[in-house]
């Protein structure tokens, strides 16, 4: 949505484009791109995952246990719990993760 507002240039950064949306809703229904894109993520062939209680709370022993923050710290939860052992990043904090092989792209 951000990209589109700037694109439509009625702001000029992400500052500006959250105070407008905030200030005139009536613009989101008019944002179309986000949602053609979300559109096309969902027609591939891969698995959205779901969301459990209890990977929050892994998560916070994972930052504890590894010095994440909190946002690694989710990911890697997520691979714990869905058995995930290899993800491509170029953030060299998961490379502590002792489930994780790291694969730089």
């Amino acid at each position: 949505m951000i990209a589109e507002v700037i694109k439509k240039e009625l702001a000029r950064n992400t500052r500006e484009v959250l105070k407008l949306l905030k200030h005139d809703k009536s613009i989101i229904p008019s944002l179309n791109i986000c949602w053609q894109e979300i559109d096309k993520i969902f027609a591939s062939e891969f698995t959205v995952l779901e969301d459990m209680p209890n990977i929050f709370r892994n998560a916070i022993q994972i930052s504890s246990e590894y010095s994440l923050l909190s946002s690694d710290a989710y990911i890697a939860s997520f691979a714990h719990v869905y058995g995930i052992t290899n993800i491509a990043t170029n953030d060299t904090d998961f490379e502590s993760v002792r489930w994780i092989k790291v694969w730089n792209p």
